[in-house]
């Protein structure tokens, strides 16, 4: 249930040394797992993310999390994780049968040393050159999700 939730609430990133270029372009990736229906979208420059965003929903029932009082029990500490962290904005609201949580990831504002002690972040490389888009991509793919065209 523990590794359930961190996926929930942190999307993983695989870090690695990236390129510059002068193009901005966005993709997104879905994938709808346990109750859970994930939309991720990167904001690129060539191989170097710039901002990610998630949005995931949280179905109480098919996370296997009760109702809404125990969904929030067990969501709200690791949420509170994220409140001080710079370059990241995170929200999660409670509806009746569902969670929203909302993630945006600014890296150029990222306080990178609170980033990478959070849980459920894996990274390689070294952080602090970025985040490499198309390892990100091959790593989401690999984990199920479906590129949105």
């Amino acid at each position: 249930m523990k590794k359930i939730l961190a996926a929930l609430l942190v999307t993983v990133m695989l870090l690695s040394s990236v390129a510059c270029s002068a193009k901005t372009e966005t993709a997104s990736f879905k994938l709808e797992q346990n109750g859970v229906s994930s939309l991720l979208t990167y904001t690129y420059e060539g191989d170097k993310v710039l901002t990610q965003t998630a949005k995931n929903v949280i179905n109480y029932e098919g996370a296997m999390l009760g109702d809404k009082d125990s969904a929030m029990e067990m969501l709200q500490p690791m949420a509170e994780m994220y409140q001080n962290v710079k370059g990241i904005e995170h929200n999660v609201e409670y509806g009746d049968t569902e969670a929203v949580e909302t993630l945006k990831i600014t890296y150029a504002d990222l306080d990178i040393e609170k980033f990478s002690e959070l849980p459920g972040i894996l990274s390689s490389g070294d952080v602090s050159k970025g985040i490499s888009f198309k390892e990100s991509e091959k790593m989401l793919l690999n984990s199920g999700f479906e590129k949105v065209e």
